[in-house]
């Protein structure tokens, strides 16, 4: 029998982000992750991986095969907000405008891959933004996203994934 991912911390004993992070359905969550506040947590939990509690983080779990070769289906996985520095290369948790079939909200979990162009005034500009998936199926597409500062709004990154099966 596998570990549990988390210990779920007693609310007498949870110092937030000090011995806890929170645990957070992204169904419930949808426009708050990435935002100041977060939506009230399910529970206080402490990881049973290598992250340790700091502010900025959280559990949540990913359903779906659409990142299967990284992330099995049903695994709870530690995410960081904000999102700093370049996303090239990283998985990160897209909230956008459509409903992503696997995660059944306004998040999707890709790779985020962009090209930049750089302005004679020392700017840039995406040229192009793809979230691509890492799936044993090759029914996923990458998403493009158009050059819009809008239409990507990365919400965290994947930090670890702690476990595949459901607690």
């Amino acid at each position: 029998m596998r570990p549990a991912p988390f210990e779920v911390v007693a609310a007498s004993d949870a110092l937030p982000w000090i011995n806890c992070i929170p645990l957070v359905s992204l169904k419930a969550a949808a426009g708050h992750v990435g935002d100041e506040k977060l939506v009230e947590p399910d529970a206080w939990v402490r990881p049973n991986g290598s992250t340790k509690p700091a502010t900025g983080l959280f559990v949540a779990r990913v359903e779906g095969e659409s990142m299967n070769r990284r992330i099995p289906n049903g695994a709870y996985c530690v995410f960081r907000r904000p999102v700093a520095g370049s996303r090239n290369g990283r998985v990160v948790l897209e909230h956008r405008d459509i409903i992503d079939p696997d995660l059944e909200g306004p998040f999707t979990l890709k790779i985020w891959e962009s090209s930049k162009t750089a302005g004679a005034d020392g700017s840039w500009a995406h040229e192009e933004i793809l979230l691509r998936p890492d799936s044993t199926d090759s029914g996923y597409e990458p998403i493009r996203l158009a050059n819009d500062p809008e239409a990507a709004q990365v919400a965290a990154e994947l930090v670890e994934v702690l476990d595949g099966s459901p607690a």
